[in-house]
Order: structure tokens, then sequence, then C-alpha cells
């Protein structure tokens, strides 16, 4: 998810490292459900298949 965050929404989640700590974690989990609201579960599922049916479904 880390790559499909910077790749769509690079403006609202800085993410500058490939690896993240637990507190980067938790930071960002914040973010992202403060930004998705409700609706961050079903964001995840959307973003994620999205982006594997734009790869032949291979594996990111």
């Amino acid at each position: 998810m880390i790559k499909i965050l910077e790749k769509y929404y690079s403006n609202q989640f800085n993410i500058e490292t490939k690896t993240i700590t637990e507190k980067q974690y938790q930071i960002l989990h914040e973010k992202i459900v403060n930004y998705f609201g409700p609706y961050c579960g079903y964001a995840q599922q959307f973003l994620f298949k999205m982006e594997r049916e734009n790869y032949n479904k291979k594996w990111l």
C-alpha cells in the first residue's frame, strides 16, 4: 500500500522511505483514517485491486 499511496496520493501522504518504523506506521495509519474516514477499508481494497489489475494481477 505504501507504493500505491506514493503513486496516487503523494500530496496527502508524504512517504520518504521504502520501509517504515512502528511510529511512522501509526502516524500514517492515522492520516489515512482521517483522509478516507469510515471508507478507509474500502479505499484500501479498491486501490489494491485496481493496481493489481493494472499490472495483470502480478504482485507489486
